[in-house]
């Protein structure tokens, strides 16, 4: 079970880490607290890092007409 606090950067959208006020030793799986930083963002606003998260791709679904 999760509590969770979802932390932005100031004046955007962009999530910056989520806190988790469930002690950790209560679940095995669980989210638990994230550090400062813990995701980042290009220009535009993609997603680029997310410490959870080895290899982030995108793909554009480009439809010819």
């Amino acid at each position: 079970m999760d509590s969770l606090n979802y932390v932005y950067v100031a004046g955007t959208n962009r999530l910056e880490h989520i806190k988790d006020t469930v002690s950790a030793s209560n679940y095995a799986e669980d989210i638990d607290n994230q550090s400062a930083g813990n995701y980042a963002y290009d220009a535009i606003g993609n997603l680029t890092k997310d410490e959870n998260i080895v290899t982030m791709r995108y793909f554009c679904g480009c439809l010819r007409f």
